[in-house]
């Protein structure tokens, strides 16, 4: 980082975070202790999984699907299968319905 005389920089968004998910909680920390971002270290971990905690909170998301070959009881007119962690829609997928099973 270059000092430009700056008290602080606010990270705007966390789209590349992905790409680098094991490291990204540990420079989140160590740039949250330094007091460099001004946005708050779990503000920043929390934006890597956050469909799960809005859910939680009652807020109406995608329905989400963890365990393989679980089923939420009723067929989906679209599907899009995705890692609980991605962004941009990598690595996405949206098999067709003659891809789906059953």
């Amino acid at each position: 980082m270059t000092d430009r005389g700056l008290a602080g920089e606010v990270v705007c968004d966390t789209w590349d975070s992905t790409a680098h998910r094991e490291e990204f909680p540990d420079w989140a920390c160590t740039a949250g202790a330094a007091r460099l971002p001004r946005n708050p270290t779990a503000a920043l971990e929390g934006g890597t999984e956050y469909l799960r905690d809005l859910a939680a909170r009652g807020v109406p998301v995608s329905p989400t699907v963890v365990r393989a070959g679980h089923r939420r009881g009723r067929p989906f007119a679209e599907l899009a299968v995705k890692p609980a962690v991605s962004a941009g829609a990598r690595p996405a997928l949206r098999p067709g319905r003659s891809a789906r099973p059953g």
